[in-house]
Order: C-alpha cells, then structure tokens, then sequence
C-alpha cells in the first residue's frame, strides 16, 4: 500500500487496523518470532506516523511499546538499531 504525502490520518488508520491483526496473530501463538516481529514492527510504524503529527508523547509510547519485543526484532537486519534510534530521537523531542 502507498500512502500520498501529507496523509498520515489514512496513515495512522491504516497502521491502527494493522496493530489489531498483528496483536491478533502474536496473541494466538506467543512462540510465533514472525508475529511477535510483526508487532513490534507495528508499534514503530505508528510511532513513526504519531510523531509525524506531532504528538511525541504517543509516539513515544509506542516506540516503548514496541520495544518489549526488540530481541525479536533484532532478527531483522538491524531493526533493532533502527528502533533504539527512533525511540531515542523521540524521547529527546518530548523531554524538550
């Protein structure tokens, strides 16, 4: 799915539905690495478009959130960094 700049609502939307299916998946088999990445990869992608509509505070929930899966988001080449660098960009904006 593409989303058109300036439309981080259809964005956040579409990231919210994408949060309850991965929550879904990751709570019907816990042993899942696939579904546990997933949402924690979700968790990011909407701390990504929170912060993009500027509310650090959320964005910043998720990106804690996501972070209680990053040892399985490790597996992914790096996401893990990715991640540690996005929660801490988004701590300092909110802590200033």
């Amino acid at each position: 799915m593409t989303f058109q700049l300036g439309n981080t609502q259809d964005e956040l939307d579409f990231y919210q539905k994408s949060l309850k299916i991965d929550q879904t998946l990751a709570d019907a088999d816990p042993k899942n690495t696939q579904a546990q990445r997933d949402l924690s990869i979700s968790y990011v992608n909407l701390g990504d478009v929170t912060l993009q509509l500027g509310n650090t505070k959320n964005a910043l929930d998720f990106y804690q959130k996501g972070k209680g899966d990053r040892h399985v988001c490790s597996v992914s080449h790096g996401a893990a960094d990715s991640f540690e660098g996005r929660r801490t960009d988004c701590k300092s904006r909110f802590d200033n």
